[in-house]
């Protein structure tokens, strides 16, 4: 489906939206064409302007509408306007950590809210991680997996398995999208992939939850790589978590075993398969 969009007096066109486009993903779109990177636009449509609004796109994974709830045909002209530019909000206050469930799916919990659109479960996303590697395997030798690539496929399709950077790095390929991963132990920024677009998540040694701009109205998780402002906020909510979590204990919840940090969790789900844990 063919639409305009006009911003400042100015006609763009963009060619190809699907039917099954959210309207978060035609932001992303819209922002990609007009230049802008604003997480608050309004749009209209049609005469007299329609509002297409925003406030109960994020109600649940595989939740959000798309432009076919909104009625928006061939041709359509989106009228956008610009409410609050991205650097004129308070990051402090917008972007946060979003907590996932510690379902030993956390990797794939959060790529489900990082990627607009994403309504796939962990259990498929495991699945196409399998295949990817099934048909890359003079990427992913043994040497790279720690294993065979049936042994490794098999694994990672447990559902206690935990995901990992091979993973992140292919969801980083598939979506055409750098993944950074900010470890709260160290602060240190890992980067997976090279691309124009960025998401943001927080590792604490066994849990990944994903970095998310929720401005009430709206909700943004990926950022354009070079918006210097969003990394350094992200990297200041991983050492604001540093602090809090030097002084935390954890305890398993299958053998009730009080454990005195991350790595001592780490290292105990390594030794007794326990992965489930709650914070004392």
């Amino acid at each position: 489906m063919k639409i305009k969009i006009k911003f400042n007096k100015t006609l763009h066109h963009i060619d190809d939206i699907e039917p099954t486009c959210t309207l978060n993903e035609l932001k992303i779109q819209i922002m990609k064409c007009i230049g802008c990177d604003s997480v608050d636009l309004k749009l209209r449509f049609n005469y007299p302007p329609t509002l297409l609004d925003t406030s109960d796109n994020f109600q649940g994974k595989g939740d959000q509408k798309t432009v076919t709830d909104y009625d928006l045909q061939q041709g359509d002209v989106i009228h956008v306007d610009i409410l609050k530019p991205l650097e004129e909000l308070d990051l402090s206050r917008c972007l946060k950590i979003e907590k996932v469930a510690a379902d030993n799916s956390c990797l794939f919990n959060s790529i489900c809210i990082l990627i607009p659109g994403e309504s796939r479960t962990p259990s498929q996303l495991r699945t196409i991680i399998s295949e990817y590697i099934q048909m890359n395997p003079d990427v992913y030798t043994m040497l790279v997996l720690g294993k065979s690539i049936d042994d490794y496929c098999d694994w990672i399709n447990l559902g206690n398995s935990w995901g990992g950077y091979i993973e992140l790095s292919i969801f980083s390929k598939l979506y055409r999208c750098q993944f950074v991963v900010f470890d709260t132990h160290t602060v240190q920024a890992i980067r997976l992939g090279d691309y124009e677009e960025v998401a943001y998540l927080n590792y604490n040694g066994i849990h990944y939850n994903p970095i998310v701009l929720n401005t009430g109205k709206s909700k943004t998780t990926i950022f354009k790589v070079d918006n210097e402002s969003i990394f350094n906020q992200a990297q200041q909510l991983t050492i604001d978590q540093n602090s809090q979590v030097a002084t935390k204990k954890i305890k398993c919840s299958v053998c009730q075993v009080i454990l005195n940090s991350q790595f001592e969790a780490k290292d105990h789900s390594n030794k007794t398969n326990h992965y489930a844990y709650e914070e004392v």
